[in-house]
């Protein structure tokens, strides 16, 4: 079940709860996720959202990697295009 924050306009949801009636009822412009979870990555959030159509802003948030744009441009393949971007410190 996703959760309101402490920051306005931002709520933290659980991959399990990504789905259609979720982003009908939040319409984000922009999405905020890692590229590793416990449970998933951020090729299986990319994938899904594409699924329902999300056509916001998609940011992968990263650890130092040897070769970020690769991996950005892999995840980008995927259908959100230059509307994702990977961030790495």
């Amino acid at each position: 079940m996703p959760t309101d924050t402490a920051t306005p306009g931002l709520v933290q949801a659980r991959f399990v709860d990504l789905d259609a009636e979720l982003l009908a009822r939040l319409q984000p412009v922009q999405v905020i996720l890692p590229l590793l979870a416990r449970d998933h990555d951020a090729l299986a959030v990319v994938q899904r959202l594409e699924a329902l159509g999300f056509t916001g802003r998609l940011i992968v948030i990263a650890p130092s990697l040897p070769n970020p744009r690769m991996v950005e441009r892999e995840l980008r393949s995927h259908g959100p295009g230059t509307r994702l971007q990977v961030l790495t410190p």
